[in-house]
């Protein structure tokens, strides 16, 4: 029994090279997520009052509220806003490396559920889109108290991994998680 012999490594061929290095980023990226995951905690509205919870808690349809300065756990809708206007702004630097903050606004019909009382009471229903990587074209409709809401633009979206700036606080409706953020389509 003699031992057996090992070929050596061969990356002239760069389709091995590419197929390694991108398996080693999915895998990199696996991680990232599960650790934010479970390092990130975030606010969420169960029977009524806002308890606290892991990210990887959230779940599509939970209204969320998130401070200054937090990240926000998945891709969300801007309900309300601690301004009269509903207006909110994000630092997307973790998307597009931009330090600049980007202004948000509420819609007028969602910016009265400013209160946990209000929201308590929210019922309706969304309708959106397939998720995608493209962070400029949105399209769904919300739909609730005789109303329908047409959101067809990104000034009302709130992308998970971006920061709230000077503003206090927000609510806002959870659209996509996990995989199906735009961070993570982009990545």
């Amino acid at each position: 029994m003699g031992a057996t012999a090992h070929r050596p490594c061969d990356f002239s061929d760069p389709r091995r090279y590419r197929l390694s290095n991108t398996g080693y980023e999915d895998y990199q990226r696996y991680k990232s997520d599960r650790q934010l995951n479970h390092e990130y905690k975030t606010h969420i509205l169960r029977e009524g009052k806002f308890i606290e919870v892991e990210w990887q808690e959230v779940v599509i349809g939970d209204i969320c509220k998130v401070k200054e300065k937090d990240l926000f756990p998945a891709d969300l809708i801007l309900l309300a806003s601690q301004h009269q206007d509903g207006n909110a702004f994000i630092e997307t630097a973790s998307l597009d490396g931009e330090k600049n903050l980007k202004p948000r606004n509420a819609y007028p019909e969602t910016q009265i559920l400013n209160t946990e009382e209000k929201l308590s009471t929210f019922m309706g229903s969304w309708q959106g889109k397939i998720p995608d990587k493209n962070t400029e074209d949105f399209h769904s409709n919300l739909l609730f108290n005789d109303t329908k809401i047409v959101y067809s633009r990104e000034k009302n979206l709130l992308w998970r991994g971006t920061r709230l700036m000077n503003t206090k606080w927000v609510y806002g409706l959870v659209i996509y998680t996990g995989r199906n953020t735009k961070i993570m389509k982009n990545s």
